[in-house]
């Protein structure tokens, strides 16, 4: 099953603005990837290659951008079973400004998403963002994975991943699949943000 889900989010790895890749390292082991080999993850970057060159963006890339957040929601949320899943943008376009993902995120928000060196993973109390999603009352454990240009660049948006399994997210866990989630959302959904000069 993971296996899937890592080759899908290498192929949203893919711009939609020039068909570029995205650096993506050629090592994806996490707790959710047992056995997952550095020659396996070749392969799969070689197939997301593969899938450029054949002219297949990816799904979500597909999408026109006015829909990529809720498809993208709703595809994290069913190819990782997290049973919610929330995201909310800073700094978009004026088009997508009046967005329920683009509403207002206190200043205590984005300078915590600006620490995360990696994602946070952990219990979900005291967690301001946990607001964001359906249920916050169901979210027993929580990622929070900062959405950046570039790892130098501060974060323009953050997106939850929540589950009522207390162990689902635990400070002891890799979190490598979910950085490069984090820098394949991040490629996809940057084409919400204004236009650079």
């Amino acid at each position: 099953m993971w296996n899937q889900e890592l080759r899908y989010y290498i192929s949203l790895a893919i711009t939609a603005q020039h068909g570029s890749l995205v650096p993506v390292s050629s090592t994806h082991r996490c707790a959710y990837t047992p056995g997952l080999s550095t020659s396996s993850s070749s392969t799969f970057l070689q197939d997301s290659q593969g899938v450029r060159e054949n002219s297949s963006r990816g799904e979500l890339l597909q999408t026109p951008a006015a829909e990529r957040v809720p498809s993208a929601l709703k595809n994290i949320e069913a190819r990782f079973q997290v049973p919610q899943v929330g995201v909310r943008l800073w700094g978009v376009s004026e088009a997508f400004a009046n967005a329920t993902y683009s509403q207002s995120v206190s200043d205590e928000v984005k300078q915590a998403a600006a620490s995360y060196a990696t994602p946070f993973v952990g219990a979900s109390s005291g967690v301001e963002a946990v607001q964001w999603l359906q249920e916050p009352a169901q979210a027993a454990s929580v990622a929070l994975l900062p959405l950046r240009l570039s790892k130098d660049q501060a974060p323009f948006g953050l997106l939850v991943l929540a589950s009522p399994d207390a162990q689902r997210f635990h400070s002891g866990m890799g979190t490598d699949l979910l950085e490069h989630l984090a820098e394949l959302c991040s490629a996809a959904l940057s084409a919400l943000l204004p236009a650079k000069d």
